[in-house]
């Protein structure tokens, strides 16, 4: 060989780029798998050299413990990577499943993924709320969750809908993976109405549904019809448990002032109207107080507080025969 074309060639081999081999993985595909019996998940690996750049061409080689089979029906499965230093294997969880096996990338250096495979038809959702009591109008969260036995499974699809009753929600987003975590996060949001409404969760062809009351609680406050109808009012206490005691100071058709009082009733089942009978109790004035002569009497008539949202409510009352309806809403103070 002249020399001046020798001297070119030894300059070219310092010049051209050598193959790095592989020195370090990252996971692609999420470390933890769960696959059910027959169904097909791809495995990715990117291989990188030791100077940080992909890993082009490199020879991988997958495999699991027979838990299920690659592409060409075996345990194994040789590939290499490509201009981005990524490496693919397709893997079918064998059927019937139910196990938990590894399945490795090897090249140079080994990336491992935790599968678990299981059977669709025995898996189902699961789900908690948070606050596990959501406060009528306020957001909250759903963490959803698959099972199969006492195993939770990661990296799953669940979807999710709001079915409206005599309130509604939006929910956000339609569908999430339970990732590495297993739990997929869904952002509830009610429209503000008091009532309820179900939140179905959707995995494997199996649906949970969650009951959500939004119901009257925190309604203690002093109520009025508002100006229009100033000089008579409404007080209402609500106990621990939800129940109401109502105080209304009103006017007889005589104009003098009278005072009844709700001290109880039954909820309907959303928990956003309560129906009682009302008294007009007589006693010994205040600044005379004497129990002993305290006296409920006879039901003086009945009323409905039905509340549209914490700040608006119908009153229907019947009182010695005559019936009414009006709007109250909180008294601003």
């Amino acid at each position: 060989m002249p020399v001046r074309l020798a001297a070119l060639f030894a300059i070219s081999l310092v010049a051209a780029p050598q193959a790095q081999a592989a020195v370090s993985a990252q996971l692609v595909t999420p470390q933890r798998m769960s696959v059910a019996g027959g169904e097909t998940k791809r495995f990715s690996v990117r291989f990188l050299d030791s100077t940080g750049h992909a890993a082009v061409g490199e020879a991988v080689r997958f495999a699991n413990d027979a838990c299920g089979r690659f592409a060409n029906g075996q345990f194994t499965f040789d590939t290499t990577t490509d201009s981005t230093g990524v490496a693919s294997a397709d893997f079918t969880a064998l059927s019937p499943a139910g196990i938990t096996c590894w399945l490795v990338a090897t090249a140079g250096v080994t990336a491992q993924f935790d599968v678990e495979t299981y059977i669709a038809s025995l898996a189902h959702p699961g789900a908690i709320l948070d606050p596990g009591t959501p406060a009528p109008g306020q957001p909250f969260t759903v963490s959803a969750s698959g099972s199969f036995g006492a195993y939770t499974l990661y990296n799953v699809d669940i979807s999710a809908r709001v079915i409206a009753g005599s309130a509604s929600a939006t929910i956000s987003p339609a569908a999430q993976t339970t990732g590495d975590d297993g739990a997929a996060i869904f952002s509830v949001t009610p429209d503000g109405r008091l009532g309820s409404f179900d939140i179905e969760l959707s995995f494997s062809g199996h649906t949970k549904t969650l009951h959500v009351a939004q119901p009257a609680t925190g309604v203690q406050d002093m109520w009025w019809a508002g100006p229009g109808q100033n000089g008579w009012g409404m007080s209402l206490v609500q106990h621990p448990s939800g129940m109401i005691f109502a105080t209304l100071y009103t006017y007889g058709e005589d104009g003098h002032p009278t005072w009844f009082v709700m001290p109880g009733g039954a909820w309907n089942d959303d928990r956003t109207a309560i129906s009682g009978s009302l008294y007009s109790p007589r006693g010994a004035p205040f600044n005379a107080a004497d129990l002993t002569h305290f006296a409920a009497g006879n039901p003086a008539g009945t009323a409905t507080l039905t509340f549209v949202d914490l700040a608006h409510a119908t009153l229907d009352y019947t009182v010695g025969g005559k019936a009414g309806t009006i709007e109250v809403v909180r008294q601003p103070f």
